[in-house]
């Protein structure tokens, strides 16, 4: 499995020129997005507007072309792990961004971004912005 981060989905959908360069890095791994993935390009279909139609195929393509990892408790105290580490070191994780990199911690398992200073502070954490 590899994480992708919000960022790169949002690339990949939309057809941006950035997302070429990640088809490599996922190619031949099990794409898996972090719950909070799932939320935030919800939310952006509802900001947006979108119909029902374009609300299906975000649906079908979360749960086909992407398994969506979800929320039990350990995975909650490992996020409260990286928001007590980032706090005590002076480096806020946001929560969104505390959720993707506590889903990758949890699973051990690399995180594709294409945010990466979001995630640079964190211990533990396998970064990826292109093959591995």
């Amino acid at each position: 499995m590899i994480l992708v981060d919000t960022d790169v989905v949002s690339f990949l959908l939309k057809g941006d020129s950035r997302a070429e360069r990640y088809f490599e890095a996922i190619r031949g791994d099990q794409p898996v997005v972090s719950f909070m993935t799932a939320a935030e390009l919800l939310a952006w279909a509802e900001l947006r507007h979108w119909g029902a139609r374009r609300r299906a195929e975000l649906d079908r393509l979360l749960r086909q072309r992407y398994g969506v990892l979800g929320v039990d408790l350990g995975l909650a105290h490992e996020w409260a792990r990286i928001q007590a580490e980032g706090a005590l070191l002076g480096q806020r994780v946001s929560v969104q961004d505390g959720w993707v990199a506590a889903t990758a911690r949890y699973f051990d398992i690399r995180l594709v971004t294409h945010n990466v200073r979001h995630f640079e502070g964190i211990r533990g954490l396998r970064l990826g912005t292109g093959p591995a």
